[in-house]
């Protein structure tokens, strides 16, 4: 596959994962989950079951948009260092698949719910145990992707072709995840400031590859 089309994919993926995680979780997650309110939680999602469902499509979207993505950066990058290409995109893919499992999680709630006639104080701690599994399980695979995304600024930095800008971001982005997942895991107790140091780290990490896909998309569009 050429540098070219490997740069538009790449791009593609990255934007279109952006805008899905945006809806995924920044509107329906944050819509129907109540953080510590179990029946306020399931009474949302029994509501807005269509809703609820539509943000599970979305989450599969994104997973098939980091598996594109791993793909066709390795082809986009392999030049500068194949090992390295081909080590980032496997931390991506591996990513992908932890993904896939956290997501498990969450298609498991309209099921249960489907096939319970009387909500229960049970039900309920069952849907917010689902939900807790997929929040730790997606934590932790964002662990890799932080690896993932130290490695893409490592290489973006020897290309020569990519702006330095990127790669700088890039590295900021993966330390940031690195850093506040691994504190989530190892440090529970302190939800409350890990939560606020996220909230600060946001915009770095998410401009890091934003910037790097919104640029692979525009520079694709020239042979390089």
């Amino acid at each position: 596959m050429s540098r070219r089309k490997s740069a538009v994919i790449a791009g593609s993926a990255i934007l279109a994962m952006s805008v899905l995680a945006g809806y995924a979780y920044g509107f329906v997650f944050d819509r129907l989950v109540i953080p510590g309110e179990a029946s306020a939680t399931v009474r949302h999602i029994k509501a807005s079951g269509l809703l609820f469902r539509s943000g599970i499509l979305a989450w599969t979207m994104i997973l098939v948009c980091d598996v594109l993505a791993a793909w066709a950066l390795y082809y986009f990058l392999k030049q500068v260092s194949e090992g390295l290409s081909l080590l980032m995109a496997w931390f991506r893919l591996v990513y992908a698949v932890m993904l896939g499992g956290a997501i498990l999680n969450l298609d498991a709630i309209p099921v249960l719910l489907n096939n319970t006639m009387t909500v229960t104080q049970d039900t309920e701690a069952q849907v917010m145990l689902f939900i807790q599994l997929f929040q730790r399980s997606w934590s932790a695979a964002l662990i890799l992707f932080g690896l993932h995304l130290l490695i893409l600024g490592f290489l973006a930095f020897r290309s020569g072709y990519i702006p330095v800008i990127w790669s700088v971001l890039l590295t900021i982005a993966g330390l940031s995840y690195l850093g506040v997942h691994t504190a989530k895991l190892l440090f529970s107790q302190y939800e409350v400031p890990i939560e606020s140091i996220e909230t600060v780290l946001s915009v770095p990490m998410a401009a890091g590859e934003m910037g790097l896909g919104i640029w692979l998309l525009i520079r694709g569009r020239i042979a390089l």
